[in-house]
């Protein structure tokens, strides 16, 4: 008798315990498990340094052992980060031209041999060699474009739209002679042919080759800078159709598109070096704790000479303040947040 009550009693004390585990873990913010786990070696970030920067600043770009920044608030000037010395400067530019430009869609980005500025409406591609400090626009711009990758001073990579195929589209423009390489068929539509394409595109100076990293599925590709496709490769999610309901509306008698649902975002962005895909991930795996999902920001390795995951590790917020965006150099990865630059070092295996 004594020991029937003794395990009634036990058994009343473990029900009560897993209800309340069950109750706490109803309180935990509910993120997606998608069948995959992930591989966490210990001690991938050592030793750090930090410098305070201003806010609404952007990474642009590297070249050689330096970061280049820019800030909006800030149109006419552009910094340079050593991350030899962790230091910085600011270096002044002018843009002379009078024309018509849409000054709130214009982005800097940077090459081996100087700075670019462009905006896809007006439109205008600006450049000035490093050895200059004047902007110079270049005539006979591709009509209409929405982001543009430079390769070097005389060839970027455009992504625009194609009406025909009513779908995003990348083609390689040369600034000089205006000889357009078009490639339709590398971005794969799957819904609306705009939000469903949009995605990262990295440039790897070391192999002279771009990689698109596809936002909403779990999906990349490699390509030389012609825009022949050199392989494929998928993210360790499950995620390979987008999750995206697209709506539209009119405005000047136009027809605009729009997402009209929350999105679900796979893949924040991208990074290369050394043959290698560093992906920031927005997809918790099956053996993440949802806080410490929550807390840091994951990033994923991939082989680019196999295309297939290799490990992950943690970039931790700073201040409360979340990732911004990273740059990986040699074996520094240089973390961007709200009002500071990180630079971490690096143990990869």
């Amino acid at each position: 008798m004594r020991n029937r009550i003794f395990y009634l009693i036990i058994t009343a004390v473990l029900s009560l315990i897993m209800v309340m585990g069950i109750y706490e873990f109803s309180k935990s913010p509910k993120l997606p498990e998608n069948g995959f786990v992930r591989i966490f070696p210990p001690h991938v970030l050592s030793e750090f340094k930090i410098m305070p920067i201003t806010n609404n600043t952007n990474l642009i770009g590297y070249v050689g052992d330096d970061i280049y920044m820019h800030n909006a608030g800030i149109s006419m000037a552009y910094s340079v980060y050593s991350t030899t010395d962790h230091e910085t400067r600011s270096i002044p530019i002018n843009l002379l031209y009078k024309g018509k430009i849409a000054w709130k869609l214009l982005k800097m980005k940077v090459c081996d041999s100087g700075i670019f500025m462009a905006e896809g409406i007006s439109p205008n591609i600006f450049f000035t060699p490093f050895s200059s400090q004047s902007l110079k626009r270049i005539a006979g711009v591709y009509p209409g474009f929405m982001n543009l990758y430079p390769i070097d001073s005389t060839c970027v990579i455009l992504k625009t739209y194609d009406p025909e195929k009513q779908q995003s589209i990348l083609l390689k423009y040369n600034l000089h002679s205006n000889k357009v390489i078009n490639s339709p068929g590398l971005l794969k539509k799957q819904v609306d042919g705009i939000f469903c394409t949009e995605g990262d595109l990295v440039y790897d100076p070391m192999y002279k080759r771009f990689i698109y990293l596809y936002r909403y599925r779990n999906e990349f590709f490699t390509m030389n800078t012609d825009l022949q496709l050199l392989g494929t490769g998928h993210t360790i999610d499950n995620i390979q159709n987008v999750r995206i309901a697209v709506g539209s509306y009119k405005r000047n008698n136009q027809v605009k598109t729009t997402l009209s649902s929350p999105n679900k975002v796979v893949n924040v962005r991208g990074q290369v070096s050394r043959n290698n895909l560093f992906v920031q991930s927005a997809i918790r795996a099956s053996n993440e704790m949802p806080r410490t999902f929550q807390n840091n920001t994951v990033v994923d390795i991939y082989s680019l000479q196999s295309n297939t995951y290799l490990y992950s590790f943690y970039i931790p917020e700073y201040k409360d303040q979340n990732v911004r965006d990273f740059i990986i150099i040699a074996d520094y990865l240089v973390v961007l947040y709200e009002d500071h630059l990180i630079r971490y070092s690096m143990n990869l295996l």
